[in-house]
């Protein structure tokens, strides 16, 4: 009877050894792929895939400005100039370390801003291409559909660029990379 006792626990410590040996093998991997993947390089990933919770506001974007006259001094005429079936921006933008996106800055670190009703207004995404040369409304709202998403937060401030080609009638690609990542610099 003994005998069988003692078998039951050192089943028992068998089973627990196991258990414990299964959550250092977890542990141990997870601090290896720490190692592997750096924090800074999840941080990007994630940040790239926010631009996708963008679609939305995009679609809105293209398919107003799609409805309106090419030059705004067709307005009300029957045969305006109509816009092309796609559009192409090329958008810059930086996030910070809590997820919000930057005051953009020229080549020389000096704030880049832009009047809006008379005031200077801080530039936090930056669109180019043909039709927001053309359309500071469709500017406008691409620029402010991307600033304003919420992206995950991480230890760096990284600069993105998000291609977004847009397809009538509703058909929105969207395409980021990272062009660069840095540390913050340090408060005082």
């Amino acid at each position: 009877m003994d005998d069988i006792q003692q078998i039951e626990r050192d089943k028992q410590k068998l089973e627990a050894n196991d258990e414990l040996i299964h959550q250092l093998t977890d542990k141990v991997t997870a601090l290896r792929m720490d190692r592997i993947v750096p924090k800074p390089m999840l941080q990007a990933k994630n940040v790239i895939a926010a631009v996708a919770t963008a679609q939305h506001d995009l679609e809105g974007c293209f398919d107003e400005w799609a409805e309106r006259p090419l030059d705004s001094k067709d307005v009300g005429r029957p045969n305006a100039l109509i816009h092309t079936n796609d559009s192409d921006v090329l958008v810059a933008l930086r996030v910070g370390p809590d997820g919000v996106a930057l005051q953009l800055t020229d080549i020389h670190g000096d704030p880049l801003t832009e009047l809006v009703n008379g005031i200077a207004m801080p530039v936090q995404a930056l669109a180019k291409g043909p039709d927001t040369d053309r359309s500071s409304s469709l500017k406008f709202c691409v620029e402010h559909a991307l600033s304003g998403v919420v992206y995950p937060k991480g230890p760096e401030i990284v600069d993105l660029e998000v291609s977004v080609t847009w397809a009538a009638p509703n058909i929105i690609n969207t395409s980021a990379r990272v062009t660069g990542h840095r540390e913050p610099t340090p408060t005082p």
